[in-house]
């Protein structure tokens, strides 16, 4: 359903736990979101955390989800067009903002002008 619309048509976006299970590139995405956003539009994405401290030799990564970088969702954001920019990590369980190499999840909001 995502790729069937491509004009401004939403005031907010949220994808919650969607980017990882999909094979959608992040500058696709990022590209087609802010075509779908009207002017002062709000994303929400949520995925999961390549860059998480943790990760080393004993911990491998969940080859079902696709894992990203925040730095490279940052640069596809604005490339796209969007502004104010920001990344989070999330810990689920707890219900917490923390640093984003502190959790294996983390979140970005942007927002089109």
């Amino acid at each position: 359903m995502f790729l069937e619309f491509d004009q401004s048509d939403f005031d907010f976006i949220s994808c919650v736990g969607v980017l990882q299970k999909t094979n959608i590139k992040p500058q696709d995405f990022f590209n087609k979101s802010w075509r779908m956003l009207n002017s002062g539009g709000r994303l929400f994405v949520d995925t999961k955390n390549i860059s998480w401290g943790k990760f080393d030799e004993s911990l491998r990564l969940e080859a079902s989800h696709q894992w990203f970088d925040p730095d490279q969702l940052i640069d596809c954001a604005v490339k796209a067009g969007y502004e104010n920019v920001k990344v989070e990590g999330f810990l689920p369980g707890e219900n917490r903002v923390v640093e984003k190499e502190n959790s294996h999840t983390i979140f970005l909001c942007a927002d089109k002008a």
